[in-house]
């Protein structure tokens, strides 16, 4: 089966992505497009409350408690139970896509613009 446009939002639960990106591209007919969509890295840098369930605040300020260059497995807490997630980092994710041949043509951050 081969489509013209994928889309993905949750890349990021992969625990193989040079495969799940290679596979993805397998997919595609030539010269189909891929769009996927995934939490800013920085994201798990900052600590989380899950009991106050928003950013954990210090003097007016986001603090992180993890490097954005620490690609890690983390457990975090999900409705009673934990995942296994890893962060990564922009240009793991930009690395990856070109070794499964992907050409990126465009890339959009979300602004904190309402």
């Amino acid at each position: 089966m081969q489509t013209e446009m994928p889309v993905n939002y949750g890349i990021g639960w992969t625990t193989d992505l040079d495969g799940t990106f290679r596979k993805i591209a397998s997919y595609l007919k030539k010269d189909g497009i891929f769009i996927f969509s995934w939490h800013h890295p920085l994201n798990y840098c900052i600590p989380w409350s899950c009991d106050e369930r928003k950013d954990v605040i210090d003097n007016n300020a986001l603090v992180m408690n993890k490097s954005y260059f620490d690609e890690s497995y983390f457990r975090m807490p999900v409705d009673g139970s934990e995942i296994l997630l890893c962060n990564r980092k922009i240009s793991t994710y930009v690395s990856a896509l070109a070794k499964a041949g992907f050409v990126i043509e465009q890339m959009v951050e979300q602004t904190d613009v309402g």
